[in-house]
């Protein structure tokens, strides 16, 4: 799975690789709204992690574009913002986002969300990350009995 995180943030980008990657998916990254249109237009994805409060694009433009363009129109977008008020939420679903997420967040609880809106099950991608994770152990440290 490919996903587009657009943050002007470091730290939630690297957070939102951390998350992803661990499940074995490909992040691309936009730190601003113009450069997040500019991947959207040439790049394929599966999902958009969206910031409302970025440089030169607002987040809400974004979200305004990717519905109408016909290439992304089906995009899952799950807006991630520190703007908490329950308005904000309601002005993000209006606008078209597929879920609201707030900052602070829960890495693994984004993803999971991401998952869901994409049709894959959560678990079923906790699973297969723990059979990775169990796989790179080496037999001496767990001897099988």
């Amino acid at each position: 799975m490919r996903v587009l995180v657009i943050d002007d943030d470091p730290g939630v980008r690297m957070l939102c690789k951390i998350a992803f990657r661990a499940d074995g998916d490909e992040i691309v990254e936009a730190a601003s709204g113009r450069e997040g249109l500019e991947l959207l237009a040439t790049e394929t994805l599966d999902a958009v992690v969206l910031d409302l409060m970025l440089p030169s694009v607002n987040g809400f433009e974004v979200l305004r574009r990717i519905r109408e363009d016909d290439r992304t129109s089906d995009l899952p977008v799950v807006l991630l913002s520190v703007r908490v008020g329950t308005q904000d939420q309601i002005d993000g679903w209006r606008a078209g986002a597929d879920d609201y997420l707030t900052k602070p967040f829960s890495p693994s609880a984004l993803a999971a969300k991401v998952y869901e809106i994409c049709g894959i099950d959560p678990i079923d991608r906790a699973e297969q990350r723990a059979g990775r994770l169990e796989a790179q152990i080496p037999s001496e440290v767990f001897p099988s009995s």
